[in-house]
């Protein structure tokens, strides 16, 4: 069995994101009364930084183990793919450069 997690220093640039994020529509929204049309703007913002910091602690409590039988993901939202029921399984490749020597992989 292999146990995975995301590393806190993958996951830094996230929190800093959904920090800087909160902070500016956040703030006025609480520290500040701004006008109506403003705060139509600046909520949903606030909502979505509040959702993308939510997701990535989620990732950060989150642990996958690897075994024979399947994956299973244990933390705060558990679930388990054993791999008799997987039917079909797609590999791409995203390249960032003209010679493909660099990218990413989606599973």
């Amino acid at each position: 069995m292999s146990d995975r997690r995301y590393p806190t220093s993958s996951l830094a640039a996230d929190y800093c994101r959904a920090g800087v994020g909160l902070t500016i529509s956040a703030g006025p929204l609480i520290f500040l009364n701004p006008i109506t049309a403003v705060t139509y703007v600046l909520s949903p913002l606030a909502i979505l930084f509040g959702l993308f910091a939510c997701r990535t602690l989620l990732r950060q409590m989150t642990r996958y183990e690897v075994s024979g039988t399947g994956i299973r993901a244990s933390g705060p939202l558990r679930f388990e793919v054993y791999w008799s029921d997987l039917e079909n399984v797609e590999l791409r490749y995203y390249s960032t450069r003209l010679d493909r020597g660099r990218g990413w992989m989606q599973l």
